[in-house]
């Protein structure tokens, strides 16, 4: 047997089973010896569990001691567990950890027969899984692979099976880690170009690095080229999802915020979304046109951006229902509360209570105002200040993204700045944007869960939220709006049809 350097193989959280017939108790923290009982007269498997005061605490559950005291037998590895405090759920439970490290290793260069054949084939897939750039495809190698589960596999190969999982979550840190780094550079990086403003509204361009054409296609683009299409989910529909069928051969990109106008009623993106070539993705929406539930068409249409502040409330409430479900719903009721006060500024009627009636009946005043305007053509990105105060940041991957989007990005800050007729010309000043850019670099998050393509951004926090998205190579959207952020817990009001 060769012997190896000692290296992390990977981590088991399991449990303390049986304490309630024991005197010792751990604390998190506690190293916990592992000791073998084969004479046990009920479980010949048998792992107790000792405090480091040498008071018997408990045993591993059976499950997981049946295949862990064979390793332990066969010193296959070497073992060291920590106690991670109690069950959330069963207090008579002790959470505890497992760290597997290489003790000696089975010669898998010349196998005696064919368990240590498949031993060899399971150990070489351990040992290649950093080398996935996905940790869902550990997750399916892992399912694969315990289809060769049977009682005459090496204890060795049952123990690389079970560490499998945390192999795959390992990854998913790793990835998490680097993709928070990798926007933190983004944001540190970007130069702030001389302020364009208008009235009470300012943008501050950003300026970076290029980073050569982007990898995707924008919704607008593939809708009219005819390789995009959205609709409702089927005939009845349901107000918080939409369907994004994708023909082409490029992803296509839906930031946040963005509208789509049609279908049954109008919505707005939930987060910023990356959906996979040549594939059906579920879009998570809001409503932002409460009195409609018909077809006016069969597929949507962009259209211009919602608000910074209904974005704003809503991102919020899309992040507290991620934290808590996993899912990225809004709550609907505050969009419809934050849709009736924008047709309210603006006098706009409608029949339908669409947020579109507000733009249209601004729109001479929005147009005005941009053109006034004039962005530099390296930007790929803004900070926008409203009446002094700094109101949010749009930021991309390329110029292009942000010059494709300008005009219909815009038209939700220029709406809500031209709600007040009595507009002051306050300026807000560069070293104040800066500090709200420095600040955003500790806001933001990797999201638990990213539907289609990339890593998803989530703020966890109570000063900003938001919403963005970042792949293995770059940062393609962040939006983030300052504000103290509202608590949307558990009487989040979602709507389904």
């Amino acid at each position: 047997m060769e012997t190896l350097e000692r290296q992390l193989m990977g981590t088991l959280d399991t449990v303390i089973v049986g304490t309630q017939y024991q005197d010792g108790g751990v604390e998190p923290g506690d190293r916990v010896l592992l000791q073998r009982e084969p004479d046990n007269d009920y479980d010949r498997n048998a792992v107790l569990c000792i405090s480091p005061n040498r008071e018997p605490v408990g045993y591993l559950p059976r499950r997981v001691a049946k295949w862990i005291a064979p390793v332990m037998d066969a010193r296959a590895a070497d073992l060291s567990a920590v106690a991670k405090g109690v069950h959330e759920t069963r207090p008579e439970l002790y959470r505890l950890a497992i760290n597997f490290e290489f003790g000696e290793k089975v010669d898998i260069d010349h196998p005696r027969d064919w368990r240590y054949a498949i031993h060899a084939i399971v150990n070489d897939a351990f040992n290649r899984i950093d080398m996935l750039a996905s940790p869902s495809d550990v997750e399916l190698l892992t399912k694969r692979l315990w289809k060769l589960d049977n009682r005459d596999l090496l204890p060795e190969t049952y123990m690389l099976l079970h560490l499998l999982p945390s192999r795959a979550q390992h990854l998913k840190c790793k990835q998490r880690t680097l993709a928070l780094e990798r926007c933190k550079k983004a944001i540190e990086a970007l130069q702030l170009g001389a302020p364009q403003g208008h009235g009470n509204i300012q943008f501050f361009p950003l300026l970076g690095g290029a980073n050569g054409a982007p990898q995707y296609r924008l919704l607008s683009e593939a809708i009219e080229s005819g390789d995009a299409e959205v609709t409702e989910i089927s005939d009845s529909g349901e107000v918080g999802q939409l369907k994004l069928v994708n023909h082409g051969v490029l992803p296509i990109l839906l930031p946040e915020g963005e509208m789509l106008i049609g279908a049954k009623q109008n919505r707005v993106v939930n987060i910023t979304m990356l959906a996979a070539a040549n594939s059906e993705t579920l879009i998570p929406v809001s409503c932002v046109e409460e009195g409609r539930w018909h077809h006016e068409s069969r597929a949507f249409n962009t259209a211009a951006f919602a608000p910074p502040e209904l974005r704003r409330r809503k991102s919020a409430s899309v992040n507290a229902s991620r934290m808590r479900s996993g899912t990225a719903e809004s709550d609907q009721g505050a969009v419809w509360d934050d849709v009736a006060h924008c047709l309210d500024e603006a006098a706009a009627d409608s029949d339908t209570s669409s947020i579109t009636a507000a733009y249209e009946k601004r729109r001479a005043r929005i147009d005005a105002c941009r053109e006034a305007i004039q962005l530099p053509e390296n930007a790929i990105g803004f900070v926008a200040s409203i009446d002094g105060a700094v109101k949010g940041i749009e930021l991309f991957d390329a110029p292009g993204t942000l010059s494709t989007l300008w005009t219909r990005l815009s038209d939700g800050y220029i709406l809500e700045a031209v709600a007040h007729d009595d507009a002051s010309t306050a300026n807000t000043s560069e070293d104040t944007v800066r500090a709200f850019l420095e600040q955003l670099t500790s806001e933001f998050d990797i999201a638990e869960d990213t539907p289609g393509l990339g890593h998803a951004l989530t703020f966890p926090t109570e000063t900003l939220t938001g919403a963005g998205l970042t792949t293995d190579t770059a940062l393609l959207h962040l939006a983030a709006f300052a504000g103290k952020v509202e608590n949307f817990g558990d009487d989040l009001e979602i709507c389904h049809e």
